[in-house]
């Protein structure tokens, strides 16, 4: 789970954005589901909890960014089960 928040992929994206890691892991589930014209991939819910205010206005704020196709390549990529790198570590 922490991977997802603070590992190495998500942050690296994030400093190109200027957002978190949490940003990108929430942001590539939204755009998924904007991205999908077909129906044929998973779409997740995306239901973040916190009781931080900054985290919950971060968690808000996912529109003032647009992840790369490269982006969402390699985070498809880390968090298909089974990958073998998965560098959201």
């Amino acid at each position: 789970r922490d991977s997802l928040i603070s590992g190495k992929l998500v942050t690296t994206i994030g400093e190109r954005h200027n957002v978190t890691g949490a940003q990108v892991s929430l942001r590539f589930i939204v755009q998924q589901a904007l991205q999908d014209e077909g129906g044929s991939s998973y779409i997740g819910a995306v239901i973040p909890e916190s009781n931080n205010p900054v985290h919950i206005r971060n968690n808000m704020d996912l529109f003032g960014f647009e992840l790369s196709d490269e982006e969402m390549k390699q985070l498809k990529s880390a968090t298909k089960p089974g990958a073998k790198n998965r560098d959201c570590d």
